[in-house]
């Protein structure tokens, strides 16, 4: 949910900029940051649980020799656990209340690097992680695009950019939430019952069929603008928010794949995906801004589509031979 948010904010602060200088921003940024520290240390108790392993059902059952998971019930799973007594206030402040796990650090970073040897892994960071790192990479550059003649917008201008974006975020979340369980559930009853994590791929399509159109088209029209052709804020705006919209859907989806997929190593694919998407957002932003200085705002934005069009494919082979490659790598942790 937080793109929609970070979206809304540049609207005000473009106006912000116009009428009070754009440091205003910093000193109004400034005292938000300290409520809000305030607000987390006496307001945001440390809430880890750790759940009581017979609910664990996904990981605890019986697995047949190809890999595949047949849920089960099983009495031994079972453990009682006592209900812990509730802490005050002040126990709350605390920033660490107790160990949850006895495991070795060093071993827990080990498996974070192993799962780059996971497909599904490189696949969540291809499809989804790539979107993420070009929208960094255009937040950063907007300005860069847009400020300069001969389109000349205002920062106030700039800002209202970002007004599609923010219901596109909200209109992939609503989407989401009509269509990511239930076109899977779908899936599985035409299978026999059996649900298999590839049926969480279908919404990746949108990457195709929405993200890659609003790349080309963002760049197109961007770039149609001339001294005499005076380009819609409204049209960049809507096609901005086709960017941010994919870039909702290709994350939640492919996320809820990777959970799916490698439940019992969940944690660590899923801090792996982040840290190389924060690393590949990091350098789209250093990378983007001198690109588009050399090759212009279309040939740029049409070669990021041409990269998420291909990217976005590899989904097919997944879902043809992800059973396989979840059968295998089960196979060789067994051995």
């Amino acid at each position: 949910m937080s793109l929609g948010p970070i979206n809304l904010s540049p609207i005000l602060s473009g106006y912000v900029a116009d009428k009070y200088g754009w440091r205003t921003n910093f000193w109004i940024l400034t005292a938000f940051t300290a409520l809000n520290l305030v607000l987390i240390v006496f307001f945001s108790p440390e809430t880890q649980y750790k759940r009581p392993s017979m609910y664990d059902t996904d990981v605890l059952s019986a697995r047949s020799e190809d890999g595949v998971e047949k849920d089960h019930h099983s009495a031994a799973a079972a453990e009682t656990t006592s209900q812990e007594a509730r802490r005050s206030f002040w126990e709350e402040l605390l920033p660490c209340t107790r160990m949850y796990s006895k495991a070795n650090p060093l071993i827990f970073i080990v498996q974070l690097f192993a799962c780059a040897g996971y497909p599904a892994v490189i696949w969540t960071f291809l499809v989804a992680g790539t979107y993420s790192g070009w929208f960094s990479g255009l937040s950063i550059t907007v300005a860069q695009i847009f400020s300069p003649p001969p389109i000349s917008y205002t920062p106030t201008q700039i800002g209202h950019l970002n007004t599609f974006p923010a219901i596109g975020a909200f209109l992939a979340f609503l989407a989401l939430s009509l269509l990511a369980d239930s076109t899977a559930k779908y899936a599985a009853r035409h299978n026999n019952g059996t649900y298999e994590p590839e049926f969480r791929l279908y919404l990746i399509s949108l990457g195709l069929l929405v993200g890659v159109p609003g790349l080309a088209l963002f760049g197109w029209y961007a770039d149609s603008a001339t001294p005499t052709h005076r380009i819609s804020w409204e049209v960049i705006s809507f096609l901005y928010g086709l960017i941010i919209f994919t870039t909702v859907t290709q994350q939640s989806t492919s996320f809820a794949y990777l959970l799916d997929a490698h439940r019992s190593v969940s944690i660590e694919t899923a801090v792996f995906v982040v840290m190389v998407r924060n690393f590949f957002s990091f350098a789209a932003g250093k990378f983007l801004p001198p690109w588009l200085m050399r090759e212009g705002t279309k040939r740029t934005f049409y070669a990021i589509a041409g990269i998420q069009a291909t990217l976005v494919l590899t989904t097919v082979p997944l879902y043809i031979f992800g059973k396989v490659v979840r059968s295998g790598l089960y196979r060789l942790k067994a051995h």
